[in-house]
């Protein structure tokens, strides 16, 4: 197991963020922490209220911060929320290896515990929004009311084995604001207000040996991702996808075998973004989910 340290959170600030915007609601959240096999799984609770807790469900080198906005967006009335990290992510411990069966465990552990109190709405960007849909085909956790997935399906069979995830990011940097730099300039961050990316890119980073070091696992690994073969209890009634037009991925997801599982059943909704939706049109995304799920 590597080790693990909390974040010390900073506060550059340098670009002008909206009067909406603030991660009040998000820093404020209630902490937790559960053991999914033999790693410390992190996750935060907020918000109040009657109806199902939402559930936010990060993608791979990201963590559950990268929801902040989208708490934000709640506005004063904040409903239940809940954002986890997996393992090698945020708050949650390391792993020599990442098979997407652990993870997936991690997710089910997670949902189980909210949902003894809660029925759950899951949204899961990227590698996040892969596993939320095999854990509604799995059907293990029954208080699942809708799963919105972000520009991801889980992968078909016969192009989903494990790879190599070369490590493309410097392992240490002086300087928060180098670190919170080398993350916003990234042209994976090109369709991100600039003020998202500042802000996220320094909650990105922990304090390390008199410098600043990233907050999930940055070493090259191989990657088992997420396969789905058949739909399984997955109530597609309660599913929808939510994906970017100019997503480098939009070919391959809308040929996807489980896109063409589901069929006409599947309620596909398109923005005008890249791939990281919810982080390129924040309150578009939010309107589009509140729409989903019925709020």
């Amino acid at each position: 197991m590597c080790e693990h340290q909390s974040p010390t959170l900073a506060t550059m600030s340098t670009f002008p963020r909206p009067a909406w915007f603030s991660p009040t609601a998000y820093d404020s959240a209630t902490t937790h922490e559960l053991m999914s096999s033999g790693a410390r799984i992190s996750y935060r609770t907020g918000g109040s209220g009657p109806g199902p807790r939402f559930l936010f469900v990060h993608g791979g080198r990201a963590h559950s911060t990268w929801w902040a906005a989208e708490v934000a967006l709640f506005g004063a009335n904040t409903p239940k929320w809940a954002a986890m990290d997996l393992s090698g992510h945020g708050d949650s411990e390391w792993r020599d290896n990442y098979p997407a069966s652990v993870w997936l465990g991690e997710l089910e552990a997670v949902a189980s515990d909210l949902a003894r109190d809660d029925s759950l709405i899951l949204v899961g960007h990227s590698l996040g929004g892969m596993l939320s849909l095999l854990l509604g085909a799995r059907g293990t956790v029954p208080r699942i009311e809708h799963i919105v997935s972000v520009d991801a399906v889980p992968l078909d069979p016969a192009y989903a084995s494990a790879q190599a995830e070369p490590s493309t990011s410097k392992p240490f940097y002086p300087t928060i604001a180098e670190g919170a730099e080398a993350f916003s300039s990234r042209s994976a961050r090109a369709g991100w207000p600039s003020w998202l990316a500042e802000f996220v890119g320094e909650r990105s980073l922990r304090p390390r040996d008199g410098g600043w070091v990233w907050r999930h696992d940055n070493s090259s690994r191989t990657i088992e991702r997420p396969v789905l073969t058949e739909l399984g209890a997955l109530d597609l009634s309660r599913v929808t996808l939510v994906s970017g037009s100019r997503s480098p991925y939009a070919a391959s997801l809308n040929a996807s075998g489980f896109v063409q599982m589901a069929g006409s059943a599947l309620t596909h909704v398109r923005l005008e973004t890249g791939h990281d939706v919810m982080m390129e049109k924040p309150a578009e995304f939010h309107r589009t989910l509140m729409d989903a799920v019925g709020r």
